[in-house]
């Protein structure tokens, strides 16, 4: 049996395994990054963080999830990313790229500090 499947159909299965990836995300800013924006999940701690050169950088188990589960080729990936996030996080102009753990391990000390606040992030549109 052969299955036909359209663009806008993929592109549904993209967003909805992104989605689960990415978990439940609460934008964090950062007075000591201030040039950068920051989600983070329960799973992984800090899972994107956009700066102001417009680089998206995206943890390195949810890229490499991704890239897997559909056989996607880097560049592929990054662009699939990008058309997504930018729709659904209403981020415009965004080069998304891996990371393996982002500056989670300053952003931890940070968070422990204190100098941070929370917002969350409203759910999928």
């Amino acid at each position: 049996m052969k299955i036909i499947i359209t663009e806008n159909q993929l592109n549904v299965v993209y967003w909805d395994y992104l989605k689960y990836l990415l978990g439940d995300l609460t934008e964090v800013h950062s007075e000591k990054y201030p040039d950068s924006r920051f989600w983070k999940n329960d799973e992984y701690g800090v899972i994107l963080e956009l700066k102001k050169s417009g680089y998206l950088w995206v943890h390195y188990e949810i890229w490499s999830t991704f890239s897997k589960f559909f056989s996607l080729q880097y560049n592929e990936t990054q662009q699939v990313m990008k058309d997504l996030l930018e729709e659904h996080l209403k981020l415009g102009g965004i080069t998304p790229t891996e990371e393996l753990d982002i500056t989670d391990l300053v952003l931890e000390e940070h968070l422990k500090l204190g100098g941070i606040t929370p917002r969350a992030h409203s759910r999928w549109n």
